[in-house]
C-alpha cells in the first residue's frame, strides 16, 4: 500500500511534467524540443528495465554535458559582462568630473610623478616637501627639461636655484 501512495504520485508528476513542458515548448526552438524530450527520455527510462541501462547511462551523461557546457559558458559570460560593467562604472571619465575635482586629481597625479622621479634619481630636490615648479615646466634650475629637478647639485655648485626651492629653505632658516 505505501508503495502505491509513493508511485502514484511520483508517476502523475512526471506524466504532468512531460505534457507541461511538450506543451510549452512545442512551437520552440529545435534545441529546446531536444533539450525537454531528453529530460523526458531520461524520466521514462527511470521507470524501464535495467537492460536498457546503458541507453539510459548514454543519455544522461550527453545532459550532463551539455549542462556543464551551459554553464561554463554563462559563467565566462557572466564574468566577461560583470567586469565590463564594473570597469565602466568605476572608472569615472575626467570630463564628468567638477573642476575642484579635476584640481585635486591632477595634484595626486603631479605629486605621485614627482615621487617616482625623486625614487628613480632624476629629480633631486633641496626641499622637503619637493617642488613643483621644476617638474611642471622647462626652465634654467632643471637644464630645460620637465621632469627633473637639479636644485641639489645647483646649492653643491654654489648657483642659484629655483625661486620655489629659494623660499622653502628662506622659510627654515627663519625657523631655526
Amino acid at each position: 500500500m505505501l508503495f502505491l501512495i509513493i508511485t502514484v504520485p511520483v508517476e502523475l508528476f512526471v506524466i504532468t511534467l512531460s505534457w507541461t513542458v511538450k506543451s510549452f515548448f512545442k512551437k520552440g526552438s529545435q534545441f529546446k524540443q531536444s533539450e525537454i524530450l531528453l529530460i523526458i527520455n531520461i524520466l521514462d527510462m527511470e521507470r524501464e528495465p535495467a537492460h536498457q541501462g546503458h541507453r539510459f547511462q548514454r543519455l544522461k551523461k550527453e545532459l550532463l554535458i551539455k549542462k556543464f557546457f551551459i554553464i561554463t559558458l554563462l559563467v565566462l559570460f557572466g564574468g566577461i559582462g560583470s567586469g565590463m560593467v564594473i570597469s565602466y562604472y568605476a572608472s569615472t571619465q575626467f570630463e564628468d568630473l567638477s573642476s575642484e575635482e579635476m584640481y585635486e586629481q591632477i595634484i595626486d597625479y603631479r605629486n605621485s610623478a614627482i615621487k617616482k622621479a625623486t625614487a628613480s634619481g632624476i629629480y633631486n630636490c633641496c626641499i622637503t616637501p619637493a617642488c613643483t615648479m621644476c617638474y611642471m615646466e622647462a626652465n634654467q634650475w632643471n637644464n630645460r627639461t620637465p621632469g627633473t629637478c637639479a636644485c641639489e647639485d645647483l646649492i653643491a655648485q654654489g648657483k642659484e636655484i629655483c625661486p620655489q626651492c629659494k623660499r622653502g629653505i628662506e622659510s627654515l632658516k627663519g625657523k631655526t
